[in-house]
């Protein structure tokens, strides 16, 4: 677009609509996609699977104003630097669980349920959390209904990184 590469993002300048010539993509090996935008006034907020964007970093988060990247707070957990599965709960369970993980800073998370076959029987949470502590609840169900009683995988997917633990489930 403009004669720039532009990867599914492009920037318009919000008066006339004509390409600008700002780019996040400075280093393109660590391109990754924007999942979300949203526009409040000249400022437009990015949030997407990046560690960086304008050549300064932004996990995940980042808020466009006039020509350049400005800050958005980056909020740590205090004395966490890396994505924590810290409980699966009531493990064996007769109808599902309580899934607490910690985030360092605001990411993507993706928790699933597979089979022993390795195929995802259920979806919990895919969307972007903020950093700290959360909990999600699986109610023991698969997309398909009441899964029956046997060994399953929670795994809980966030900064790159994937941590997955087993589950027994008894009816």
């Amino acid at each position: 677009m403009g004669g720039q590469i532009r990867y599914r993002l492009a920037a318009l300048d919000a008066l006339t609509g004509v390409t600008t010539g700002w780019s996040p993509y400075t280093d393109l090996s660590a391109f990754s996609e924007a999942f979300a935008l949203a526009v409040s006034g000249s400022t437009v907020f990015a949030g997407g699977g990046f560690s960086s964007i304008g050549n300064l970093p932004h996990q995940g988060v980042a808020c466009l104003y006039g020509s350049g990247v400005v800050g958005v707070p980056e909020p740590v957990a205090d004395g966490v630097h890396e994505v924590a599965f810290t409980r699966l709960d009531p493990n064996p369970s007769r109808a599902g669980a309580v899934i607490e993980y910690v985030l360092p800073s605001p990411a993507h998370v993706r928790i699933r349920v597979h089979d022993l076959q390795g195929r995802v029987v259920a979806r919990v949470v895919n969307g972007i959390r903020p950093a700290g502590t959360h909990q999600a609840t699986w109610s023991g169900r698969g997309e398909r209904g009441a899964l029956q009683s046997g060994l399953y995988f929670v795994s809980v997917e966030a900064v790159g990184r994937r941590i997955t633990k087993r589950l027994v489930l008894v009816r």
